[in-house]
C-alpha cells in the first residue's frame, strides 16, 4: 500500500474481536489478504471493516467488482478514520477508484492537531446510533479528518459533526486544506448503498480510543457493526423484519443469505404505527403486552387502509 498503518489499528482489531465474543453480536475475521474479496468468499461475511486503512488494499478489477457487490447487494461497509484514503495512491492519496469514494460518501484526512479537542454536535438525535451519546453534545479529543471530495449531505444521513461554535477550529498547524466553505466538518455518517448500508466515523486515530474502553465509544462501534451486518449477524435464521415506528411502519424480507428481497413501507402518515397502537390500547382499556396477546389470538381481520393517528386520539 505504501503507508506504514496507523498504530491503532492493532488494538482495534483486538477490541472489536472481543466485543464479538463477549456479546455473541458477530464474529470479527482479521485478514490483511485481499483474496478475501474473490467473488467465492465475501458471501461468508456480512459486513467489511476497514480498520484505519490507508492507501491501496487491491487493484485487480475482479476483486474490486466483488467488494462492489457485496455491500450494494445487502451487504455492510464500515470504515474508521483514515479509511477515507483507503484504495487510493499512495503517496499523496491520489483518486484510484471513484466508485468506492462514491460508496463510502466522501475522500479526505486532512486534519489539524492530532489531540484536537471539539465539541462533538449530533446532528441527528433519533438515530439509534446516537442513543449512546448525552443528547446536549459532548466533547471529545482526537485527530478528526475534514473530508471534501465526494462529500454531501444529500445521499448520506449525516449523524454527527464539529460544533464550530463550541471549538476552536484553528488547533495547530493545518497539515493541508482543513477548511469547508460550508463550515459542515462532519464526524460520523451513514448510507444505504442499493441494498446494503454504510457506515464511517473519523474517530478513531488514538489508541486510547480503543484502550481505554470508553463506554460510550464501544457502544457506538458495536451499534455501527449491527447496523452494518443486518439482522441476520444478531438473529441468524429471521427472514422478516417488523420495525414499527412512530411515524411509519417498514417490512424487511432477506433471503437465507441475508441479502434484502423485498422492502415495504405504509403511505398513511401513522395509519398501524407505535402512536397509533399506543392510542388504541388506551382507548380499549388494554395493557400493551394483553393488546398484543389479543391481537395474536383473533380469527379473522380488519383493514385499515386510510386511518392516521391524529384522527383515532379519542382525548
Amino acid at each position: 500500500m505504501g503507508y506504514p498503518g496507523h498504530r491503532p489499528i492493532a488494538h482495534a482489531n483486538y477490541v472489536f474481536s472481543l466485543i464479538g465474543r463477549k456479546t455473541g453480536a458477530f464474529q470479527a475475521v482479521v485478514s490483511r489478504d485481499p483474496q478475501v474479496y474473490r467473488p467465492e468468499c465475501p458471501s461468508q461475511f456480512h459486513a467489511v471493516f476497514l480498520n484505519n486503512t490507508v492507501g491501496n488494499l487491491f487493484r485487480h478489477r475482479e476483486l474490486r467488482a466483488s467488494f462492489i457487490d457485496l455491500v450494494r447487494g445487502g451487504g455492510g461497509l464500515l470504515g474508521i478514520h483514515g479509511a477515507t484514503e483507503a484504495l487510493s495512491c499512495w503517496p499523496g492519496a491520489r483518486e484510484d477508484w471513484p466508485k468506492f469514494s462514491c460508496m463510502l460518501g466522501a475522500r479526505g484526512a486532512s486534519h489539524r492537531d492530532s489531540n484536537e479537542l471539539v465539541f462533538i454536535k449530533l446532528d441527528d438525535r433519533t438515530h439509534p446510533l446516537n442513543a449512546c451519546f448525552p443528547k446536549a453534545g459532548l466533547e471529545y479529543r482526537d485527530e478528526l479528518s475534514c473530508v471534501h471530495e465526494q462529500y454531501s449531505r444529500e445521499p448520506l444521513r449525516v449523524l454527527s459533526t464539529i460544533g464550530s461554535e463550541k471549538t476552536d477550529t484553528n488547533q495547530g498547524r493545518p497539515g493541508s486544506n482543513c477548511h469547508r466553505p460550508d463550515n459542515g466538518y462532519a464526524l460520523a455518517w451513514v448510507r444505504q448503498y442499493g441494498q446494503g448500508r454504510v457506515f464511517y466515523c473519523t474517530i478513531g486515530h488514538k489508541p486510547y480510543v480503543f484502550l481505554s474502553c470508553d463506554p460510550m465509544m464501544l457502544k457506538f462501534y458495536l451499534g455501527a457493526i449491527q447496523f452494518a451486518c443486518g439482522v441476520q449477524a444478531v438473529c441468524p435464521g429471521w427472514q422478516t423484519v417488523l420495525d414499527i415506528g412512530g411515524q411509519d411502519t417498514k417490512v424487511i424480507q432477506q433471503d437465507e443469505a441475508g441479502r434484502v428481497k423485498r422492502f415495504e413501507m405504509n403511505d398513511r402518515s401513522a395509519a398501524g404505527v407505535g402512536r397509533f397502537l399506543e392510542l388504541m390500547v388506551t382507548a380499549l382499556g388494554y395493557e400493551l403486552s394483553r393488546f398484543a396477546q389479543a391481537a395474536l389470538a383473533v380469527d379473522q381481520s380488519l383493514q385499515l387502509s386510510s386511518m392516521c393517528a391524529v384522527f383515532a386520539d379519542f382525548g
